[in-house]
C-alpha cells in the first residue's frame, strides 16, 4: 500500500510578520564564517603591524610602547581568537556569535583611531589620503552581512570613534587641535562609507533572502503521516 504523507515548503512557512525579523540559519552560518574569517586575518595583520612599524620605523618605538594602545591591540588578537574559538566549539549560537562580532568590530575601530590620532597631523600640510577606519567599515560593511539598519549603526558607531579617540588624545597629551576644516576633513570619509556601505549592504541582504527562498521553494519537510490506505 502507499502511504500519504503530509507535506509543506518551509519558505510558505515563514510568512508572518516575526519570522522576516529574524535572519535565516543558513546567513547567519556564513555570515559566522566571514566574521572568523575577518578576525584571523585581523588578528594577524596587528601583530604583523606592530612588528614591521618598530622595524620600519624605529622613531615611532616610544609611541608603540604606549599601554593603552598595546592593550586595545592585545584586546584585539585576543577578542579574534575568542570568537574563533567560540565558532570552532560552538560554545554559542551563531547569532550571538554574529552579535559578539558587532562589538567586536567597533573595538578594532577604535584601536585603528586611537593609533592615528596618538600624533597629531600636522596643520599647515595638506592632507593625503584617508582614515583606515574607512577601509575597515567597508571590509565588514561588505564581507559579513546582517540586517541593514544593524549594518548602518554599527558602521556609524565605527566611524565615530574617530573624533572620540582625537579628543581623548587631544586631552591626554595636550597638542595643539586641528583646524575645523582639517578636522571634518578626517572624519567625512567614515561616515561618508557607513552610509554607502549601508546601502550596498542592503541589496546584498535582499539578495540573499531572495537566493535562499528560490533553493526552498523545491524543498518540503515531513509533517505527519496521513494515513495508509
Amino acid at each position: 500500500m502507499d502511504r500519504i504523507l503530509r507535506e509543506n515548503t518551509p519558505w510558505a512557512l515563514r510568512t508572518d510578520g516575526s519570522a522576516r525579523q529574524t535572519l535565516a540559519p543558513q546567513i547567519v552560518e556564513r555570515a559566522v564564517r566571514r566574521l572568523c574569517m575577518v578576525c584571523a586575518i585581523c588578528a594577524v595583520l596587528a601583530v604583523l603591524s606592530r612588528f614591521l612599524q618598530g622595524v620600519l620605523q624605529p622613531e615611532k618605538g616610544r609611541l608603540l610602547e604606549n599601554p593603552a594602545l598595546n592593550i586595545m591591540w592585545i584586546a584585539v588578537v585576543l577578542g579574534a581568537a575568542g570568537i574563533a574559538l567560540l565558532q570552532h566549539y560552538r560554545l554559542l549560537s551563531p547569532v550571538t556569535i554574529l552579535s559578539i562580532g558587532l562589538g567586536f568590530e567597533v573595538i578594532v575601530a577604535f584601536a585603528i583611531s586611537y593609533g592615528e590620532t596618538m600624533v597629531p597631523p600636522r596643520s599647515e600640510l595638506p592632507i593625503f589620503g584617508i582614515s583606515a577606519v574607512t577601509l575597515w567599515i567597508t571590509v565588514v560593511g561588505l564581507l559579513i552581512p546582517n540586517k541593514p539598519w544593524i549594518r548602518l549603526v554599527t558602521a556609524l558607531i565605527s566611524a565615530t570613534t574617530w573624533p572620540l579617540a582625537y579628543v581623548l588624545n587631544l586631552h591626554l597629551s595636550g597638542f595643539e587641535p586641528l583646524p575645523l576644516s582639517r578636522f571634518l576633513f578626517w572624519i567625512y570619509m567614515p561616515y561618508m562609507m557607513a552610509v554607502v556601505t549601508y546601502v550596498i549592504s542592503r541589496r546584498i541582504y535582499r539578495m540573499e533572502i531572495e537566493v535562499q527562498q528560490v533553493r526552498e521553494l523545491g524543498s518540503y519537510n515531513l509533517v505527519s503521516f496521513i494515513g495508509t490506505g
